[in-house]
């Protein structure tokens, strides 16, 4: 049988091979990480606990605003934007971390780019959510206390920062497209 490449969604699985004992080889090209000299691990483990810190800091003081629990969707809606947003970038970081500076075509496709654009629109979504509150204080004001409303403020705009940080480390990391191809030599 011809090898056929797929299309859509799945089209990475023709770079995937069944040998003799029943298991999957990829033989598509690689995405290898530079660092110019510096260690790999370390900002991969830097730029995971920055995005583990970023949705550890919105889900704590989304508990605590009044804007958020009175339901302002100005302030609601950037808020879960950006906690959806840390999400992807905490799975994004363990991907690129679990390769060990060797990407496989699909995981650098999916992975890289998002991770870039999740960090800037988590950063603009933390932002808007500081901005929201702000607005929600002035003009409509709260009967809680404004310690919460501060927390709340203060920490969407660290968030906002520690996303900024999380670009800046993650640019770091450039990536090329490896020369060398993958294993294509399969017992039959």
């Amino acid at each position: 049988m011809a090898d056929k490449k797929k299309k859509g969604r799945r089209a990475y699985l023709s770079d995937y091979v069944l040998d003799v004992s029943g298991e999957y080889i990829y033989t598509g090209d690689y995405y290898i990480a530079d660092t110019q000299g510096k260690d790999y691990k370390r900002i991969c483990r830097g730029i995971f606990g920055l995005s583990v810190l970023v949705m550890a800091v919105l889900v704590g003081v989304g508990c605590l605003s009044t804007g958020t629990t009175s339901g302002a969707f100005y302030v609601t809606l950037p808020h879960v934007a950006a906690i959806i947003l840390a999400a992807f970038c905490i799975y994004d970081s363990a991907v690129i971390y679990k390769a060990d500076g060797k990407l496989r075509t699909h995981d650098y496709e999916t992975s890289v780019p998002r991770m870039q654009g999740s960090s800037v629109a988590g950063s603009v979504c933390a932002f808007a959510a500081a901005l929201g509150q702000s607005v929600y204080t002035i003009f409509i004001g709260s009967k809680a206390t404004r310690g919460a409303d501060i927390l709340f403020l203060a920490g969407c705009f660290v968030a906002g920062m520690l996303y900024c940080l999380m670009f800046t480390t993650k640019k770091q990391i450039l990536w090329q497209k490896s020369t060398e191809k993958a294993q294509k030599s399969i017992d039959k």
